[in-house]
């Protein structure tokens, strides 16, 4: 049986923010892993989300989108 013996610090993966652009509205916005509606279990996997705007899905590789990222 596991027992912890002391608590180690847990990656937050879902605090990353991703800036994306609807290619439909134009509408621009952040997400995070909690917005999206499905992933691809892959490093370059395609991700999932709803634009807030006009609802249309968007896919798009999460680890090409960062929102801290310079563009």
């Amino acid at each position: 049986m596991k027992k912890i013996i002391k608590h180690g610090r847990k990656k937050d993966i879902e605090a990353k923010d991703y800036k994306i652009e609807c290619d439909n509205c134009g509408c621009v916005f952040t997400c995070s892993c909690g917005d999206f509606e499905w992933q691809e279990k892959s490093i370059y996997g395609e991700a999932g989300v709803r634009c807030p705007d006009c609802n249309k899905e968007i896919r798009f590789i999460p680890s090409r989108h960062f929102a801290d990222k310079e563009e």
